[in-house]
């Protein structure tokens, strides 16, 4: 049971990691050249753009 919550909080932790890479990555490299990701993100900036 133990070794279940220390995977858990890993996964938790690595997900958090990831998405603050994707996060700096998006906002520094692709926003500023008005590219899109694809998938969620890329949705959020076009629909970013599309509303005040």
């Amino acid at each position: 049971m133990k070794y279940l919550k220390q995977i858990k909080i890993k996964n938790i932790l690595m997900l958090t990691v990831a998405g603050i890479i994707n996060a700096i990555g998006v906002t520094m490299f692709l926003a500023p050249v008005k590219l899109y990701d694809s998938g969620i993100s890329g949705t959020s900036m076009l629909l970013g753009q599309l509303t005040p």
